[in-house]
């Protein structure tokens, strides 16, 4: 990858084209600093199955298909869900407007029957 960057962390930082394309920031702004408000949009309007553990959440997107816009791809590499991992870090950033570190812990492209994600707050 250019700049010497591993190909996990180039993908992790394209996640910032669909972020800006959907006008995230746009949506999520009514939200900013309103984690629980965030939790609930995203079980309400995305259906996904959130569990808080401590300084932890766990997102389950709830869906048994790829929800990554490139998803008319053939055979798309599981090392695209490093995009869509980059994806949930700018949104939980964004909402609490600190870096928050996230990981896609399974996802139907790894073999999975839903992607799950590891928020650290």
């Amino acid at each position: 990858m250019q700049d010497g960057l591993p190909a996990e962390q180039a993908l992790k930082a394209c996640s910032w084209v669909h972020f800006h394309a959907n006008r995230t920031e746009e949506v999520l702004a009514p939200l900013k600093g309103d984690l629980d408000g965030f939790l609930a949009f995203l079980s309400r309007e995305w259906g996904w199955v959130i569990t808080q553990c401590g300084e932890k959440i766990f997102v389950d997107e709830n869906k048994d298909f790829c929800v990554c816009p490139l998803r008319q791809a053939q055979k798309m590499p599981p090392l695209l869900c490093n995009c869509s991992e980059g994806f949930a870090e700018r949104m939980f950033s964004y909402v609490l407007n600190r870096p928050i570190r996230a990981t896609v812990i399974a996802s139907i492209l790894r073999g999975d029957k839903s992607c799950k994600y590891e928020i650290v707050l």
